[in-house]
């Protein structure tokens, strides 16, 4: 199996506040994102009881480490002695929990011999201080509790030269054509490929975000929103970290000093006035309109906000292009790269981190994008040179077949007419446990299809649309050799014993069919009979996957005009089942980019998407399902779909963009532009110039 998953560590600063609810909801949000593994980090704290229990329950696969990190260690005998009571005790507790199927001695204390000065001064003492307790200590205590247990001494590591006798394969832990790695580069371009080394198991990598500001407004009052403020430097346990993250924008998403931004030629009819204007001007000038901020605060809170939404969008990205490497890397005879782990899952307080989940339990935009990246089909696209190419990589010991299509999507699209067909859907297959070439085609005559046909009065530069992929399976079928986990017994009619059935799931059953019907126009040709339990469950793993490919980057796209005018509705009927669940639907005027859907601060609980392409014909229903209150805890007011869409936050990459280099005094919007407002209209070959300061 080819491990999906993340690392675990403590849910909160104070351990009591971490109830069994906690927990749970921990596994419940890993699972839901398609991961099959957590590695419980041993710098922390042995998580309890429930967390295990949920594992179980979930069928999700758990990496435990002793709780010893990044330090060397003594091994004196009562500190030796401590240890082994340590680990008896812990996995006396955790042993009947059939999740844990990895223990591992330690995270990053071999590692330390290349970075910390006092490892590096004499690292063959420090080695033998290491197996006197991992090797010497650790192993035999867990070896004595079960022969069979499955020990890695330490991660990063080479592995081993020999299992019996036990020799370790010193050397550099980053090898990767050794065991596992940790990977961390916050100074390449996170969005190219080439950043990401091959390795046999990735169970570190990340790169860094601001909390979501619903979050960390709840501990922050206004003068703490700014990225220059004694609070920022006090939540941010990074050194350099805001500025990491700014060099990183500054590839994608913002203009270098002395550039002028493009306006963008695709911002509706001559003469439209119902959305907000854009004035990049002086410091007093913001950018604002319905549903999106509030044009009071200072154009330094709205830069924070800004600078946040782009760092979670940044964050999401660098982690898509990296699971893509490495999960198309699982056919790669050079790697067989067989895991990757995300540092890290959730969060121990409200302040920029590698999460993927806000500490309280709200999702970051990562965390929705996992959903794709860890699908069990995952449908990957990539530049190469001239070329964009696609994998489709199948984790399920299942042959898929399904229908692939490629779109392009003009930023001035208006209708589903304006979008245009570049590969028509395509019958495609995904061999069972493989990571396969789907697709290819060169950028150039890519463009010059896009041009031939487009409208007439829509300009098609490279900048001025997004390449969208789309996959979407049709039926799975039992490949020869492997299990069918969708293959169920049941029992007979009396006539004729049991009958085996075998799940598929068409596109049509994914969007809504009878389960049933589905199995049938899908299996016709399998000779057996569809059932709904195991329709159910093919159709829960088998979904439509998309891609999207953007040709340049974001910053030099024709993405500058008026940002998208977002708004949110409650749907009729809008509160669904007995969990309270809101339904509302996300509208917007024009293509808008990484979408948040952000509930109001304090409301606990989670949409079920955020971070999506808006199309303005194409409205997104999301559905927002609260915490569930526990037992003798104080929960919030129980809220209307119509309040909830009052209070909504929303926002776009579009937006972002704009704000933060109108916030920011050294932009060269500010500096050329000299307070200039240009609005741009094809339709009618009209320059309006807005405003002149």
């Amino acid at each position: 199996m080819f491990a999906r998953g993340a690392n675990v560590i403590p849910d909160d600063v104070l351990e009591s506040a971490v109830t069994p609810a906690r927990l749970a909801r921990q596994v419940a949000d890993a699972r839901a994102v398609g991961m099959n593994m957590l590695r419980v980090w041993g710098g922390g704290r042995y998580a309890g009881d429930a967390f295990y229990a949920a594992a179980d329950e979930a069928g999700l696969l758990v990496w435990q480490e002793v709780m010893a990190a990044c330090a060397a260690y003594p091994r004196d005998a009562p500190f030796l002695e401590e240890v082994a009571l340590e680990v008896r005790h812990q996995f006396t507790r955790l042993s009947a929990h059939p999740s844990v199927v990895l223990w591992g001695g330690n995270n990053e204390v071999e590692a330390s011999f290349g970075w910390s000065p006092v490892t590096r001064a004499a690292p063959q003492l420090f080695a033998v201080d290491f197996a006197a307790l991992f090797v010497d200590v650790v192993r035999p205590v867990l070896q004595e509790l079960d022969p069979g247990v499955v020990y890695v001494d330490t991660s990063p590591s080479n592995g081993l030269l020999s299992s019996n006798p036990y020799v370790k394969r010193w050397g550099d832990v980053s090898d990767p054509a050794y065991g596992d790695v940790h990977f961390y580069d916050y100074t390449s371009d996170a969005f190219d490929p080439a950043t990401y080394p091959p390795a046999k198991f990735v169970s570190e990598f990340g790169f860094m975000s601001f909390p979501s500001f619903s979050v960390y407004q709840t501990v922050t009052e206004l003068g703490d929103w700014d990225l220059s403020s004694a609070m920022t430097d006090f939540r941010l346990r990074h050194a350099g970290g805001v500025q990491e993250l700014q060099r990183q924008m500054g590839r994608h998403f913002l203009h270098a000093s002395g550039e002028t931004p493009p306006v963008s030629a695709f911002d509706g009819p001559v003469g439209a006035s119902d959305g907000p204007t854009v004035t990049i001007g002086g410091p007093d000038v913001i950018v604002a309109g319905p549903n999106t901020t509030n044009s009071s605060e200072s154009p330094v809170a709205l830069q924070y906000k800004a600078f946040t939404h782009l760092s979670q969008v940044q964050q999401a990205l660098a982690y898509e292009t990296a699971a893509g490497v490495w999960r198309r890397g699982r056919d790669d005879p050079a790697t067989r790269t067989m895991g990757m782990l995300y540092w890290q899952l959730n969060d121990i307080w409200q302040g920029p981190s590698w999460s993927s989940i806000n500490h309280g339990g709200q999702w970051k935009l990562l965390h929705h994008a996992a959903r794709r990246f860890f699908a069990p089909v995952y449908l990957s696209a990539w530049r190469d040179g001239d070329t964009l190419r696609a994998s489709l990589v199948n984790d399920l010991p299942l042959d898929v077949r399904g229908l692939l299509s490629v779109d392009a999507v003009l930023y001035a699209a208006r209708s589903e007419a304006d979008v245009v067909t570049l590969l028509p859907p395509t019958a495609t297959h995904a061999a069972a446990l493989t990571a396969a070439p789907a697709w290819s085609g060169g950028l150039a005559s890519l463009a010059d299809a896009v041009t031939r046909q487009a409208q007439p009065t829509q300009l098609t530069y490279t900048s001025d649309y997004v390449l969208r992929l789309r996959f979407c399976p049709t039926a799975v079928q039992a490949a020869v050799g492997l299990p069918n986990p969708f293959e169920v017994e049941t029992a007979g009619d009396g006539a004729g014993g049991n009958d085996t059935q075998v799940a598929a799931a068409s596109s049509a059953g994914l969007t809504g069919s009878s389960a049933n019907e589905s199995c049938m126009s899908s299996i016709a040709g399998l000779g057996a009979a569809p059932g709904s339990a195991a329709c159910a469950a093919a159709s829960s793993a088998l979904v439509c996957g998309e891609a999207l490919f953007h040709p340049t980057e974001f910053v030099d796209a024709s993405l500058w005009g008026p940002p998208p005018v977002l708004s949110a509705r409650a749907l009729p009927g809008a509160q669904t089942g007995d969990s309270g669940a809101l339904v509302l639907e996300i509208s917007s005027d024009v293509v808008a980019l990484w979408v948040a859907v952000e509930p109001p601060p304090g409301l606990a609980g989670n949409f079920n998407a955020s971070g999506f392409m808006l199309l303005p014909w194409q409205p997104q229903v999301v559905v927002f399902t609260p915490d569930p209150v526990e037992e003798g805890a104080t929960g919030a007011a129980p809220m209307t779909a119509e309040e909830l869409a009052s209070k909504v936050t929303l926002r776009s990459l579009q937006q972002s963009m704009q704000e933060y280099e109108a916030g920011n005094p050294s932009s060269s919007a500010l500096g050329l532009l000299n307070g200039v407002s240009l609005r741009l209209s094809v339709l009618g070959l009209t320059i309006f110039i807005l405003t002149m300061l």
